[in-house]
């Protein structure tokens, strides 16, 4: 087992895109769109935000969070995990607009509550509502796409140690602060690789 559980980005890239235009659809066609595909549509934009910047799920929602307040395509989140006060820059995919956003929101306005809430929160209380607020778009991401919401970041460090971007950057990125792990981890895939492509000759 790996650590992107063999999640491919470009394959499940594209296929967030396509669930996410489905929603989208969805939600806009009906006069009262079914809950279930406004929060699809919201759960899928933060799976998509998590990819594409290989972030960690609370990173992506409050990056998804700010640009429905300001409307800004590229926002600094708290990096999580973090005991110094960090952040980094997060960049919203190309597909979801704030008329998206504006169309579900109703459940964003309550999941935006709820995620101020636990960041206002302290010790144990906040990381309760951590847990509750992740584990919702956690399983929403094993029931729709079979996926754990943390191999997203993990496909995301493949994907760039493939495309022969060195661990140092990919660290800046995604904020390791370790990266004698993140190094291990690059290395592992890319002799993983090496031996599957001798084995095809």
């Amino acid at each position: 087992m790996t650590w992107d559980q063999g999640v491919e980005y470009e394959n499940v890239k594209r296929e967030l895109i396509q669930k996410y235009r489905e929603y989208r659809e969805k939600a806009q066609k009906c006069a009262y769109p079914q809950k279930r595909y406004q929060i699809g549509l919201i759960y899928t934009a933060v799976l998509l935000t998590q990819l594409v910047n290989g972030s960690r799920v609370m990173e992506a929602l409050e990056a998804l969070i700010k640009f429905y307040e300001t409307g800004e395509k590229e926002v600094d989140v708290r990096v999580e995990k973090s005991r110094k006060e960090r952040y980094r820059t997060m960049v919203i995919p190309g597909v979801i607009s704030e008329k998206d956003l504006k169309a579900v929101a109703y459940y964003l306005e309550r999941l935006r509550e709820e995620f101020y809430q636990m960041k206002n929160a302290e010790g144990a209380k906040r990381q309760e509502l951590r847990r509750k607020i992740a584990s919702k778009i956690s399983h929403f991401a094993r029931k729709h796409f079979g996926i754990n919401t943390h191999s997203l970041r993990y496909a995301f460090i493949t994907h760039m140690a493939k495309k022969g971007v060195s661990p140092q950057i990919i660290a800046r990125i995604t904020r390791h602060t370790r990266l004698d792990m993140l190094i291990t981890y690059t290395q592992e895939q890319i002799a993983k690789d090496l031996l599957r492509e001798m084995a095809k000759e």
